[in-house]
């Protein structure tokens, strides 16, 4: 289907927190399925987005991420790389018994944090109430550092 500037985004029904999908598989296999569908949406929205999409899309990132019970996904902590701070990394070599360069040679590439985080037990957080900032306030969108351009995140 060709670009149409005069095209309407298409109505979308609200979803329950049982219809969001989060095994990684799925959604990679359905961003594969629908990257026309995403592409031609993505080329509308850059020419017809209104001046608050931020605001919109920092809205419905915080909406839909509170129907996630974290401790039954954890995919942000299994798939996305993050850039901890210095004082952070310190916390958390400490913890593994090993020096941040231990830490760093082990877990990190590039200054970010490999995927899955080293303090993942299962699908919880180890140190859970010393957690780094960029874990606490990963459904925030733009306000951390992870990547994951498997599935467009950065």
């Amino acid at each position: 289907m060709a670009y149409d500037p005069g095209m309407k985004p298409p109505k979308r029904k609200q979803l329950a927190a049982s219809e969001i999908e989060t095994d990684l598989s799925r959604i990679q296999h359905l961003s594969q399925e629908h990257d026309d569908e995403n592409w031609e949406f993505r080329s509308w929205l850059k020419q017809n987005a209104p001046d608050n999409i931020d605001g919109i899309v920092k809205a419905l990132s915080q909406k839909y991420f509170a129907l996630i019970d974290c401790t039954q996904c954890a995919n942000c902590c299994r798939s996305l790389q993050t850039e901890f701070k210095k004082s952070e990394l310190y916390t958390i070599a400490k913890t593994l018994g090993q020096s941040i360069k231990a830490f760093e040679k082990q877990f990190m590439s590039e200054g970010m944090v490999n995927p899955p985080c080293p303090m993942l037990d299962g699908k919880l957080c180890s140190i859970y109430e010393n957690r780094p900032e960029v874990c606490r306030v990963v459904s925030a969108p733009r306000t951390t550092r992870i990547h994951n351009p498997t599935y467009g995140c950065d």
